[in-house]
């Protein structure tokens, strides 16, 4: 237990009840920054608030100090409570630098280039810290949540339905739009974020305000990296280790076969995510910036598509997705290497990083996993049998505006955004058809297993090939670079096919009967939906209601 090393037994009562009193003040504190972020307030309203801050700063300093006072080891005392020390002195800081400026530095100048007054950021950093500082409250539930007697896909399923509601209820909030948003199209567009598809009903640049565009990135953020990795992650940061339970569900939700390795593969998922996101927020920028001539809106929108991008969701905040960049090849190239590198999966690049760093005085083994071998070498195969379909069979259509180097890089980006993204820089209405043939067996095989993207897996295609050849060459095993595949993999591979084409052909089926669309088109958008692509031929945001939920 927690407070049984470090604390005299006649505490333990009264610290884990003042634990659950903070957990509940940090509950009402999220509320709070809700309701002040998401309604239209009095300035009465906004100081009981500003009030409610104050009183949850004084709460988390109290219980610091109280819990330093009671404690029998000071040692125990930082080890244990390192975390909250660190952000309560920072917070503590922050609210200081706070009021100096509130009070002595009223005049302070407004660079026009900013996107929120002086003051807003002083507030905004203090709020932020704050907020932090009531989210390590949440480590005990974390432990409770990982530690509960069920499997990782009763875990993933119950994790994306709540992150779905919550972000359809903020969504929902009259400061998170231009224009008032039904239930139905937040609740679309939150499992279309959480889910990472792209798919919308509304036009997330100008339909969604400032807090709105700020969810979807919380949301995208959340589904490409999974509940379970940031809660897992969230645990080892703030208490040191998991649990044996928290273990297990972990190293099945990333698909490995070691514990030991759980801590370092979760560092490295979580730093090269926000290393590869900074990369390509930073391209963005600069390419955005003569468009608007503005560095905190280039900014903005560089982050947003840069998050977008490599979490394979899709999502824009141009009208028209990228068509108006199809002539630039940063744009275009760096959304394909985010796209490529968000979809083969983290397995993957952990072990490209281990075969690259290693040498021979390492204790490593330089050399690729068969997973790592098929799946670059299917994800190569795709990318550039795709492209030379898509340029040949479109050379003669939409590609004939464009030279033939803007030709072959728009077949390139069209190769590589149906195996999830969502992002288009041609109109996908005006493809042939054999092109949208083309792209939908792009978007049903999807990418990497234990990656951001969707489809059945480029895995699930390579055991489907071994099986394939097995059955041609009469053999009794099925065999992918001399390693014989179990029969439950097989089983696995086959049954995920099965069900893909189930409820793809259940769920085009039901669209012609209820909303009547055209057959290609219906397809096309169920496809891309169930395979959480995002391309869309127009007729999403035409659905009926029932049709979208």
């Amino acid at each position: 237990m927690r407070y049984h090393r470090g604390y005299l037994e006649r505490y333990w009562k009264f610290l884990y009840s003042l634990d659950a009193f903070l957990f509940v003040v940090a509950i009402f504190y999220i509320l709070s920054l809700v309701i002040e972020a998401g309604f239209v307030l009095t300035p009465q309203q906004k100081l009981i608030l500003g009030y409610f801050n104050l009183f949850v700063l004084g709460i988390s300093l109290l219980e610091l100090l109280t819990k330093f006072a009671l404690s029998s080891s000071k040692s125990y005392f930082f080890s244990d409570e390192y975390w909250d020390v660190v952000f309560t002195s920072l917070l503590s800081l922050v609210t200081l630098y706070v009021v100096y400026v509130h009070f002595f530095e009223k005049g302070l100048p407004f660079h026009p280039a900013l996107l929120i007054t002086p003051h807003e950021l002083h507030l905004l950093l203090f709020r932020t810290v704050l907020l932090i500082n009531v989210l390590i409250q949440f480590k005990e539930f974390n432990k409770i949540i990982l530690g509960l007697k069920i499997t990782p896909s009763q875990l993933l399923v119950g994790g994306f339905f709540l992150i779905i509601i919550l972000g359809s209820l903020l969504l929902s909030l009259p400061h998170a739009a231009t224009q008032k948003t039904s239930f139905i199209d937040a609740l679309f567009t939150s499992t279309s974020a959480t889910c990472v598809t792209g798919l919308i009903t509304l036009q997330t640049g100008t339909h969604f305000s400032w807090l709105g565009q700020w969810i979807l990135m919380g949301l995208m953020q959340i589904g490409g990296l999974g509940i379970m990795t940031l809660s897992a992650f969230m645990a080892l940061l703030l208490m040191g280790r998991l649990g044996i339970e928290g273990r297990k569900i972990m190293t099945e939700a990333v698909e490995i076969k070691g514990q030991h390795q759980l801590y370092f593969l979760l560092k490295e998922i979580i730093v090269f995510t926000f290393i590869m996101e900074a990369i390509g927020t930073a391209v963005f920028t600069w390419r955005f910036y003569p468009l608007f001539n503005n560095f905190s809106k280039a900014l903005y929108f560089g982050l947003f598509h840069s998050i977008s991008g490599f979490n394979n969701a899709g999502f824009s905040l141009f009208a028209d997705s990228l068509i108006g960049f199809q002539k630039d090849p940063y744009i275009l190239i760096t959304m394909s290497l985010l796209i490529i590198l968000g979809g083969i999966g983290f397995l993957v690049i952990a072990d490209l990083l281990n075969y690259v760093t290693a040498d021979k005085k390492s204790h490593r083994l330089r050399h690729l996993s068969p997973q790592t071998k098929l799946v670059l070498g299917l994800t190569t195969a795709l990318i550039l049998g795709g492209t030379a379909l898509i340029f040949f069979t479109e050379n003669s259509g939409e590609f004939s505006k464009l030279s033939l180097p803007y030709q072959i890089l728009n077949a390139f980006f069209m190769a590589v955004t149906p195996r999830t993204a969502g992002f288009n820089a041609v109109d996908i209405g005006l493809l042939s058809p054999a092109t949208l043939l083309t792209v939908m067996m792009l978007m049903v095989i999807g990418g990497g297993s234990g990656s951001t993207a969707g489809g059945i897996k480029v895995n699930t295609l390579g055991v489907l090939m071994a099986l394939l050849k097995t059955t041609v060459l009469a053999r009794s095993k099925a065999v992918i670079f001399e390693r014989t595949i179990p029969i439950f993999t097989i089983h696995k591979a086959i049954a995920v096919t099965f069900f893909a084409a189930l409820l793809t052909t259940f769920g085009t089926l039901f669209i012609l009967i209820h909303d009547n669309f055209p057959f290609v088109q219906t397809l096309f958008e169920i496809i891309s939906a169930f395979n959480t692509v995002g391309l869309s031929m127009g007729i999403t945001s035409q659905l009926s209601d029932f049709a979208k939920v």
